[in-house]
C-alpha cells in the first residue's frame, strides 16, 4: 500500500490526482479512512462523512473528529451538506457528503474525488463477490469430496449387511430404508459434483452425430417411464448423419436431466415426448410433458440450484437438474427455456451445429 503523504495548500484545485496512488491502492479499512482523510483535508470541509449501501460492501465503520465511515451518520450541526452518489451501475454504493459552514462552497475536485472513490468501492465490491465466490467452491468441494467417500463405505457395508439378512422381517426393512437413503445422499452429491465440474472443468470438445446419441439417451430412461406407467414418444426430424461439434458428456447429462424431470411430473397414463430438428445451423430440441406445469411462481428462478416446483403428489428432486441443464447448454454455446403448452410443460434448447 502506498504511503499517503500530506497535501501541500497550494496543490488544492488538483487534488483529486494525489488522491489516485490512495485510491488505486487494494481497498482496506486504512486505505479508506486516509482517502478521507486527504479528500477532507484538500477540498476545505469542516467534515466529511461516507455513508455506505451496497450490501456486499465490508463492513468500514470508523468515526473520527472530521471524518467518518459508516452506514448511518447523523449531520453535524450548523453545516450545509454537499452531496455525491456512489454508484456501480445502477447500484447505489453510498454517499459523500462534505460538509461546510453556511456560506461556504467546495473547492474545485469534489466530483472527480467521488468518481475515485466509487471506483475504490467497486473494486472492494468486486473482491468481495470473487471471495464470496471462492468460498462457495470450497465449500462445495468439501460438501462432495469429504462427504462422498464416507458414504460409500456406509452403502458398501450395507451391501454386505443385507447379504447376511434372512429375506424377511423388520430388520431387513430397515436396512432397505437406509439403503435407499444413502443412495440419494450419493446422487446429490453426484449432482453437485457435476454442477461443480460444467462451471470450471476442462472442455474436450468433439464431433459427433448427434441422432445416435439422442436414441441411446432416450432408451435409457424407458424402463423408468415404463415403472412410471407413461409412455415415450420420440420425433427426430434430423438426418442420421447430422453431426454435432460440442461436449459428449455435459450434453448427454443436460438431456437425461430434461427426461428424467419430465417423467417425474407426468401422471401415469401420460407421454413424455422428445422433438429434434434441424434449423440452419442450430440444433433444435423440444422436451414436452403432461405434468401439472411450472408454476408461475418460479418460473423466473427455476433454473436456480436448489430451486423445486412445489407440486402436489410428486417428490420433489434435489433442484440441481435444471440448474446443471442451464448451465451445460450455456457452456455448449446454446440457450434453453420454457414454454408454456397450455398442459404440461416444454423445455426448448437449441445448440449450433458448428
Amino acid at each position: 500500500m502506498p504511503e499517503v503523504k500530506p497535501i501541500p495548500a497550494d496543490s488544492r484545485g488538483a487534488w483529486p490526482g494525489v488522491l489516485f496512488s490512495a485510491l488505486s491502492a487494494p481497498a482496506d479499512i486504512e486505505t479508506l479512512r486516509r482517502a478521507i482523510a486527504h479528500i477532507q483535508a484538500a477540498s476545505g470541509a469542516t467534515t466529511v462523512h461516507l455513508l455506505l449501501s451496497g450490501e456486499g460492501l465490508p463492513d468500514w465503520s470508523f468515526c473520527e473528529a472530521t471524518i467518518a465511515c459508516a452506514r448511518s451518520l447523523p449531520p453535524p450541526e450548523a453545516a450545509r451538506a454537499f452531496i455525491y452518489p456512489l454508484r456501480a451501475g445502477e447500484e447505489c454504493l453510498g454517499e459523500l457528503r462534505l460538509y461546510y459552514p453556511e456560506g461556504n462552497v467546495p473547492l474545485n475536485g469534489s466530483e472527480d474525488a467521488a468518481h475515485l472513490l466509487s471506483g475504490m468501492l467497486r473494486a472492494a465490491l468486486a473482491e468481495g463477490c470473487r471471495a464470496r465466490r471462492r468460498a462457495q467452491e470450497e465449500l462445495q468441494q468439501i460438501l462432495v469430496h469429504d462427504l462422498r467417500s464416507p458414504l460409500a463405505t456406509l452403502r458398501g457395508y450395507l451391501e454386505l449387511l443385507a447379504e447376511e439378512l434372512p429375506a424377511a422381517g423388520d430388520t431387513r426393512e430397515y436396512l432397505a430404508a437406509m439403503r435407499r437413503a444413502a443412495a440419494q445422499q450419493e446422487e446429490l452429491l453426484g449432482q453437485l459434483l457435476a454442477l461443480y465440474e460444467i462451471n470450471r472443468g476442462r472442455r474436450r470438445v468433439c464431433s459427433l452425430r448427434i441422432r445416435p446419441l439422442l436414441e441411446a439417451t432416450f432408451a435409457e430412461k424407458r424402463d423408468a417411464a415404463a415403472l412410471a406407467g407413461l409412455r415415450l414418444e420420440a420425433q427426430l426430424d434430423i438426418s442420421a448423419r447430422l453431426r454435432l461439434v460440442t461436449e459428449e458428456q455435459p450434453l448427454r447429462r443436460a438431456l437425461s436431466n430434461l427426461l428424467e424431470n419430465a417423467i417425474r411430473y407426468t401422471p401415469p397414463g401420460g407421454t413424455v415426448r422428445l422433438y429434434a430438428a434441424r434449423e440452419g445451423e442450430r440444433l433444435l430440441l423440444r422436451i414436452r410433458d403432461d405434468g401439472p406445469g411450472v408454476p408461475v411462481s418460479v418460473r423466473e428462478r427455476m433454473f436456480a440450484p436448489f430451486e423445486r416446483a412445489p407440486v402436489a403428489g410428486v417428490a420433489a428432486g434435489a433442484g440441481l437438474g435444471l440448474a446443471y441443464t442451464n448451465a451445460a447448454v450455456e457452456r455448449l454455446g446454446g440457450g434453453l427455456w420454457l414454454e408454456s403448452t397450455g398442459e404440461g410443460s416444454e423445455f426448448a434448447l437449441w445448440l449450433p451445429l458448428g
